[in-house]
């Protein structure tokens, strides 16, 4: 390989990088074209708009609503489609120092490591917190995914081998949650739905992202997500 093809080689391997080592590994596209109007947006009425309907109309209240309004929602959406981070795990880190350490103390997370990815150093202490759910997602709440990578080794070993992370921006009616988080090179919206988790598009709209290189179901964002950071 000469000298200029293996510079467009590291090119386009760190075009394709959400999360590299020491603070993530490696996180491929996501090939929606996103669509702002998919989920309901926070406006005026923002606590309003920020309910979780179940099959059975039982709302979810958000109760964090007052406490994280307009103002973290304005800084996530401050860097969407910029670079800012790096990559996962380091976007996660810039809203949390500039949020006056609102999801971890740096110094405490480094006891919590277990390899060299800082996703799975979050998970690690919120678990340890009894912070992680499955359910009743809030703005704010970190999101996070286990074998996103595109290594063979990250793929063939335990399921809750985490990966990847992001942060909830919204949460539709229908279940679909909107969260920014840092692929393609980019700081840029995914979407999920764990109500009907095989399906990428509904009614025209993208419910769930697919978040690793491949187009079958296995690779959609609910069949990736392994919890959600919860801030309290």
């Amino acid at each position: 390989m000469n000298t200029k093809k293996f510079i467009v080689f590291l090119v386009s391997l760190i075009f394709f990088v959400g999360c590299s080592t020491k603070t993530d590994v490696a996180q491929n596209d996501f090939y929606d074209i996103y669509n702002d109007e998919n989920l309901t947006d926070i406006k005026e009425d923002f606590q309003s708009q920020l309910v979780l309907q179940d099959d059975k109309t039982e709302e979810f209240s958000i109760p964090n609503a007052d406490k994280y309004p307009y103002d973290l929602v304005k800084l996530l959406d401050r860097y969407l489609n910029t670079k800012a981070g790096g990559d996962c795990s380091g976007f996660v880190s810039l809203i949390n120092g500039r949020y006056d350490n609102l999801y971890f103390d740096e110094n405490e997370l480094n006891s919590y490591y277990s390899n060299h990815r800082k996703s799975q150093a979050m998970y690690n202490l919120y678990k340890y917190n009894e912070k992680i759910s499955l359910k009743n997602p809030k703005v704010g709440d970190l999101i996070f995914f286990s074998n996103t990578s595109t290594k063979k080794s990250i793929k063939s070993v335990n399921p809750k081998n985490v990966t990847h992370v992001g942060i909830i921006r919204g949460v539709n009616k229908d279940g679909t949650i909107k969260f920014i988080h840092f692929a393609s090179g980019k700081n840029m919206y995914g979407y999920m739905n764990l109500r009907d988790k095989n399906t990428h598009i509904r009614d025209n709209k993208v419910i769930n992202s697919y978040i690793t290189r491949c187009s079958n179901a296995s690779c959609l964002t609910s069949n990736r997500f392994i919890g959600y950071g919860k801030l309290n």
